[in-house]
């Protein structure tokens, strides 16, 4: 162990050890530097979440899995690398094959990880997105993906779920530069009680279509990075229209994206009853498949949502300086 940390993530104290410092800078570049690393002055508190990294040189060096464990998902998401989850009572083990695996358990609140040392930039996205979902879960804090815009003159956003590639960043960011400040474009926490729901963006950065530089040309003047993801470009939370990643909102409507409408936009207000299926579809899914524990509870949380909130599906047209006139109009 050459370092240690405390990293504070929506009021979960996560104490780590490793043997190099990648694994501290996995979480930075998670959370956009919005959540620093705190260097331990003491002990950790005694509910901290311990978690060891290890940095191992070939894929045989791996840990073997345990047979007790058996498979529970398997997904491919953006970037091509497969992620596996397997269980074994309160343990679960996070497999990205050939790079890295994460062995956790919720209930004695530890965690290794194991990466082999020219992978670990695969590790934020593809190992600490799905364990800090669950984690943060259990807390009553889930994951959602979805993008949010503040309405303006209150502390109220509305929330835009969409598929991978619905438009929810173009769409979001319109809305931004229209006058409703961009809470998230891609994914947020949301936690519900007492009829309240309350929203903290995920501050990663946005990766940007290069189209959307010809719809929304103020775009052009922001820094920007080359994306991982062809035709797109990488650009920093902190530089998206009047973000602030630092405080929490309450969530007062749901927008469902569907396919663009080439004739002009078209906002249709939807029954609970129709908005739930469409809106559990888009979330992102917490590693528990079943509706009980973490994920049930994200279900009920979403239930609420939709019954207690106004819901409305939103096809968006080619003018964009249309666009937030007409969700004011409907939203307020």
């Amino acid at each position: 162990i050459v370092s240690r940390n405390q990293f504070v993530a929506h009021h979960v104290n996560l104490d780590i050890q490793a043997d190099t410092p990648k694994l501290g800078k996995c979480l930075d570049a998670l959370f956009g530097g919005y959540f620093p690393l705190v260097p331990l002055a003491s002990s950790p508190p005694a509910d901290a979440f311990s978690i060891v990294a290890r940095t191992v040189a070939t894929p045989a060096d791996l840990p073997t899995v345990d047979p007790a464990f058996t498979q529970t998902w398997q997904c491919t998401p953006e970037g091509g690398l497969e992620i596996t989850g397997l269980g074994d009572g309160t343990r679960r083990i996070l497999l990205l094959q050939g790079r890295a695996m994460m062995l956790y358990d919720l209930a004695a609140r530890t965690a290794t990880i194991t990466a082999v040392d020219s992978t670990w930039g695969a590790v934020g996205f593809h190992c600490l997105v799905p364990f800090l979902s669950e984690l943060l879960a259990s807390k009553g804090q889930f994951l959602l993906h979805a993008a949010a815009n503040r309405i303006p003159g209150t502390d109220d956003a509305a929330l835009l779920f969409g598929h991978s590639g619905a438009g929810k960043t173009t769409t979001s960011l319109a809305l931004g530069y229209g006058g409703m400040d961009v809470v998230c474009d891609d994914a947020c926490f949301l936690s519900a009680g007492e009829g309240n729901f309350t929203l903290w963006p995920l501050p990663r950065e946005s990766h940007v279509h290069i189209e959307t530089l010809d719809l929304l040309p103020q775009m052009k003047f922001l820094p920007k990075r080359d994306s991982h993801i062809d035709g797109e470009f990488s650009i920093d939370h902190c530089h998206l229209p009047g973000c602030d990643p630092l405080k929490t909102r309450n969530a007062s409507a749901v927008i469902l994206l569907e396919p663009r409408n080439p004739d002009g936009h078209n906002l249709k207000p939807l029954t609970a009853i129709e908005a739930l299926p469409e809106l559990l579809s888009r979330v992102l899914r917490v590693v528990e498949p079943l509706a009980s524990g973490p994920a049930g509870d994200m279900f009920r949380a979403l239930s609420q949502l939709a019954s207690q909130r106004p819901c409305f599906s939103l096809s968006v047209g080619p003018d964009l300086n249309t666009l937030t006139p007409l969700l004011l109009d409907a939203l307020t």
